[in-house]
C-alpha cells in the first residue's frame, strides 16, 4: 500500500475516532440505548488506527485494545456479571499496557516521583470515600483500582522519549476517568444533572486518554 493511501486511511479512522466520540456523548444525553452502536467505534477506529500505522505491530499492545473494546461493550450492559465482566476485561488491558511500558525502559526523576506520589494519594483518597457502598464489589475494585494505579505509575517512569508527553497524558486521564466512573457507580450524592454530567467525562478522559495511549506507542523512533 502507497503512502498516500495509508495517509488517507488514518485521516479516515482518526475521524471516525472523533464521529464516535461526538456521537455517544451526545447519545448519553439524548438515547442511552444508542450508544450500542457508538461506544465500540471509539475503540475499533482506534485500533484501526494502530493496525494501519504501524507495519510491526506489538501483539501484546494489540491484544490490549481489543481488551477494551470487550470491556466497553460489556460495560453497556446493566447486571452485575456484565460489570465484573467489564472489569475483568479492563484488568487484563491493565495488566498488558503495564508490560509494554515497562518494556519499553524506566527512568526516575524528581518530576517523574513528585507527579506518581500526587496520582497515588489523590487517587486512594478518593477511593476511601468509596469503600462503605462497595459492599460485595470490594474485593475486585480493590485489585482493580491498584491494577491501574499500577499502570499509570510505570507509564509515569516511563523512559523520556517521542511520544512520552501522550503516555503521560494518557495514563493520568485514565486514572481520572475510572475515579470518576467508580464515583458514578457507587457514590449515592449525585444528582441527575450531575450524574450525566460525570458521564460525559467520564466517556470524553477515556476516549482521549486511549486516544493519547495508541498515539504515544505509534511515535516511538521504532515501531513496536
Amino acid at each position: 500500500m502507497d503512502k498516500s493511501a495509508i495517509r488517507r486511511l488514518l485521516r479516515a479512522s482518526f475521524l471516525l475516532f472523533i464521529a464516535a466520540v461526538i456521537f455517544d456523548l451526545s447519545f448519553i444525553l439524548y438515547d442511552n440505548a444508542l450508544r450500542v452502536f457508538s461506544k465500540p467505534l471509539i475503540m475499533l477506529s482506534l485500533i484501526a488506527y494502530y493496525v494501519i500505522h504501524q507495519s510491526k505491530r506489538d501483539r501484546l499492545f494489540l491484544f490490549a485494545l481489543v481488551m477494551a473494546l470487550c470491556g466497553d461493550c460489556f460495560l453497556l450492559g446493566e447486571s452485575t456479571v456484565l460489570f465484573i465482566l467489564g472489569l475483568i476485561s479492563f484488568l487484563i488491558m491493565q495488566v498488558a499496557y503495564t508490560i509494554v511500558f515497562y518494556r519499553q525502559g524506566l527512568k526516575y526523576s524528581p518530576i517523574s516521583m513528585t507527579i506518581a506520589i500526587l496520582v497515588i494519594s489523590v487517587s486512594l483518597y478518593k477511593f476511601s470515600e468509596l469503600i462503605p457502598s462497595l459492599g460485595t464489589l470490594l474485593i475486585p475494585v480493590i485489585i482493580y483500582t491498584l491494577s491501574i494505579l499500577l499502570m499509570s505509575i510505570v507509564a509515569i517512569f516511563n523512559r523520556p522519549r517521542s511520544g512520552y508527553i501522550y503516555l503521560l497524558i494518557g495514563s493520568i486521564l485514565f486514572v481520572s476517568s475510572d475515579l470518576s466512573l467508580a464515583y458514578r457507580l457507587f457514590s449515592d450524592t449525585l444528582s441527575g444533572p450531575t450524574y450525566q454530567q460525570l458521564a460525559i467525562y467520564v466517556m470524553f478522559s477515556y476516549a482521549l486518554a486511549q486516544a493519547c495511549i495508541v498515539k504515544s506507542v505509534v511515535q516511538q523512533p521504532k515501531a513496536l
